[in-house]
């Protein structure tokens, strides 16, 4: 049985990555958390402390629990600026450091919790061999840990994946900035909603089916880059839309800019569906319905 170790287990991705991995019932599951907020994991699951930007407790995690298989999904994103903060680069040393450290206690198999960002949010239909700009600095650190994960693993026989993870919505989101809590939690106190740009078009995916394709591609021998995408286009309208419909919030909500159109980014997932063999998608209307009944079911003020 196989050790695996999940950097960003307390995260809104790890705790149901985690989840997957113990129904599959293959592997020891070692989570590792900061330690800032309480969390709970199932039983048999080891949990680790460990401040990873932190060299020497880098070191010593990774010595003592000598994993197989990383998964790491730690990345700083708490506050609504982090695609332009410095720390992106404290996250990319720490990471490449981890990975080295990954490869001396001869780890196997390296899973890397990548962006859509890695893309020009101009793209249209985004595949795996970007040659457009990056847009953020926190996209410019992913790809650059790509390039290196990649040139590195094979050099030392390491099998490597980078999950490049499109907008992942669901119930227990921490960050109440993004597009879609924002708006729910706004609708549910029944405060006006201003769509600021409607034309924009992304791809949602459910955090359910995410979880089961991260989990996949650790059982899997797949190397290199994938997107973890619907590759369903929806527009900021429609889903602004749809939840005030659904909310019957329908006269709380506005529109601006709608004479612009400059952003549209959605993700090929041939590689996902035929190569990795992933066919888990969650209906949008589905798991949006079951987003807002997880904000529903929570006292806010105490969450």
């Amino acid at each position: 049985m196989e050790t695996v170790l999940v950097t960003g287990a307390s995260g809104f991705l790890g705790k149901r990555v985690i989840e997957q991995l113990l129904k599959t019932q293959e592997y020891r599951v070692t989570a590792v958390v900061s330690g800032r907020r309480p969390v709970e994991f199932p039983a048999g699951v080891q949990v680790e402390k460990c401040n990873l930007l932190d060299e020497a407790a880098r070191t010593e995690l990774t010595e003592r629990v000598r994993p197989d298989i990383l998964c790491h999904l730690a990345w700083g994103q708490e506050s609504p600026d982090y695609r332009r903060l410095p720390e992106n680069l404290q996250w990319l040393e720490a990471g490449l450091s981890l990975l080295r450290k990954f490869a001396a206690s001869n780890g196997r198999r390296f899973i890397f919790a990548g962006s859509c960002t890695e893309y020009d949010d101009r793209s249209g239909k985004a595949q795996e061999d970007p040659q457009t700009q990056v847009m953020s600095l926190y996209g410019e650190c992913k790809r650059a840990f790509y390039r290196v994960m990649e040139n590195f693993c094979r050099i030392e026989g390491i099998q490597y994946v980078d999950a490049r993870l499109f907008t992942l919505y669901g119930g227990g989101d921490p960050h109440r900035f993004g597009a879609i809590p924002s708006t729910i939690l706004s609708f549910m106190e029944k405060k006006p909603v201003t769509c600021k740009s409607p034309n924009t078009v992304r791809d949602y995916v459910y955090i359910e089916d995410a979880a089961k394709a991260v989990a996949l591609l650790i059982g899997s021998d797949y190397c290199g880059a994938v997107n973890i995408s619907s590759g369903f286009p929806l527009s900021m309208r429609s889903i602004f839309k749809w939840i005030a419909r659904e909310m019957g919030c329908e006269h709380l909500l506005s529109f601006e800019n709608e004479g612009v159109c400059n952003q549209v980014l959605v993700g090929d997932n041939h590689i996902l569906r035929e190569v990795v063999g992933f066919d888990s998608f969650t209906p949008f209307e589905a798991g949006m319905r079951e987003t807002i009944q997880w904000w529903r079911s929570k006292n806010l003020l105490n969450f």
